[in-house]
């Protein structure tokens, strides 16, 4: 794990030497554009821009990484994969670029914010001078930023924030602090007066690139808030769903596409991935803008930068691996969108992630999840079974037929076919007649009686944990090889969305960040 502010430096280089090194590889044109304080203290950064296809494209789409600064790594490592994937999957004319640390000076130092503490996120307005006031942030601000971190003030700042959370709940400290501040050059989620170089940058690079085009789309990638894993699609296009937690957010970058003349207008998407808890997120945040404008020791800074970079970054293998396949498949669908070829099973996962960001109650986030895996895999019997004891019981804590499947206490798991690929093995199982049900379920009869033959189990881990499976159940050969490739592409990650939100809301309060449950 990385210790010091110079390591996180040099996570920002290798990002970068990565960057370059596959664009060339694969064909892609770069460019570079260096932050006028580039050099200073011997680093030297700037905005990469790798693109691919047409000088005179119809659509362009373009993918950022690195608007915040403390989240681009998460960009950066989805970009390696779009840079093999989606040559394949462009249309003849359209372009795609691919732009490598918008907030350079923030991902050249692990800030979330550029090198003015401006939060590149809220400094696109058409008037900053009359920018709103945010009178929640104004009362909240000196407990958000308080005067030391170790120290008695510090702890009076926790107790003023846990009390505003206690008297108004956790969903409202997170839509009034994520909407940002005008106000305060030195706090949280600051818009700046004046346009930052970061933004001018963007400006110029979306205007060079989209010149000419008739529609752009801007997929822009995130982490911090969310179930941890899940890929939120935020489309900046549409009125907020109610009751979103972004849904005050303002100034932010995607809108600088409609800045540049086209036909249509464009398609604005905002790509959040949660990683901890917001509390440790928010935090981490504070920590970071705390050192930013007070003396620390070296071994403040090293633990700041530390905490920062853990509340933001994921490094376990199921986490990145999930960055990678939801951002490789918003893109696609993006795509498709821009060339007026949207699919059934993108409206599916669109109003899947729509339903979630509305859910306040058990059963909501497992509803939403049969609905999605209805319309895009089908199934007659779709139940949801949470395991405990190690694996070694079940509890059904789902089904679209209480009547004839209720949901259950807990039951132990006989040791046969199903429970060496489902469970031993974590593989799908799958059953396309009546013999193959009967080898393993008791309930068979029931089964058939409901008008099922063929069954899909999925199983759905946590950080490498199993925690469920999500069973769908139709017709006789229903579940075909394609279709079992479809259900792990599509369920896997709405699955594991879904089930972090149900064990939240059953739990009653939000679970405290265990720094020892990733590895190394």
């Amino acid at each position: 794990m990385t210790e010091t502010p110079q390591d996180f430096h040099e996570l920002y280089r290798s990002s970068r030497t990565a960057f370059r090194a596959a664009a060339q590889a694969q064909g892609w044109t770069l460019d570079h554009l260096p932050h006028p304080l580039t050099g200073a203290a011997g680093l030297e950064f700037g905005v990469d821009v790798a693109r691919l296809g047409p000088d005179r494209p119809r659509h362009v789409l373009f993918v950022l990484a690195g608007v915040h600064g403390t989240e681009l790594e998460a960009g950066a490592i989805a970009q390696l994969d779009l840079m093999q994937t989606l040559p394949g999957a462009r249309p003849a004319d359209c372009a795609i670029v691919l732009i490598h640390a918008v907030n350079a000076h923030g991902g050249a130092h692990l800030s979330r914010t550029d090198e003015n503490n401006i939060d590149p996120n809220r400094n696109v307005r058409r008037d900053l001078a009359l920018a709103p006031r945010n009178t929640a942030y104004d009362a909240l601000h000196s407990a958000l930023c308080p005067a030391d971190w170790d120290g008695p003030a510090r702890a009076r700042a926790e107790a003023e924030i846990a009390d505003f959370i206690a008297r108004n709940g956790l969903r409202a400290l997170t839509q009034e602090v994520l909407k940002g501040q005008y106000d305060h050059p030195e706090g949280l989620f600051y818009g700046g007066r004046t346009v930052g170089w970061t933004v001018q940058t963007l400006q110029e690079l979306l205007s060079q690139h989209g010149a000419g085009a008739t529609r752009l789309a801007v997929l822009d990638i995130h982490t911090g808030v969310g179930p941890k894993g899940w890929g939120e699609l935020i489309r900046l296009d549409r009125p907020a769903v109610e009751g979103a937690e972004w849904a005050g957010i303002g100034g932010c970058v995607c809108d600088l596409a409609d800045h540049v003349p086209a036909t249509d207008p464009a398609i604005k998407i905002i790509l959040e991935f949660g990683t901890r808890e917001f509390p440790q997120v928010l935090t981490a945040l504070r920590g970071d803008n705390w050192l930013r404008h007070h003396d620390a020791t070296p071994a403040q800074a090293a633990a700041i930068k530390a905490d920062l970079y853990r509340a933001l970054i994921c490094r376990n293998p199921e986490w990145r691996a999930g960055v990678i396949t939801q951002t490789r498949a918003a893109a696609c669908a993006m795509l498709r969108e821009l060339d007026g070829a949207r699919s059934d099973t993108d409206i599916a996962v669109d109003a899947f992630g729509q339903r979630l960001s509305r859910v306040t109650a058990p059963g909501q986030a497992y509803a939403a999840l049969q609905a999605l895996a209805q319309q895009v895999i089908g199934a007659r019997l779709f139940t949801v079974m949470e395991l405990v004891d190690q694996s070694r019981a079940g509890q059904r804590i789902h089904s679209n037929m209480p009547q004839a499947y209720p949901v259950s206490g807990v039951i132990a798991l006989r040791d046969n076919l199903w429970y060496d690929t489902a469970v031993r093995r974590q593989v799908p199982f799958v059953a396309n007649d009546a013999a193959g049900l009967a080898e393993v379920f008791a309930d068979h009869a029931l089964i058939a009686s409901l008008g099922c033959a063929s069954v899909l189990n999925l199983p759905i881990t946590l950080d490498g944990t199993l925690r469920a499976t999500i069973n769908l159940l139709d017709v006789a050969g229903h579940y075909t090889p394609d279709r079992v490739a479809l259900a792990q592409e599509i369920l896997t990650e709405p699955a594991r969305a879904a089930l972090r939100t149900e064990l939240t809301l059953r739990s009653g309060a939000m679970p405290q960040p265990d720094r020892n449950n990733e590895p190394a």
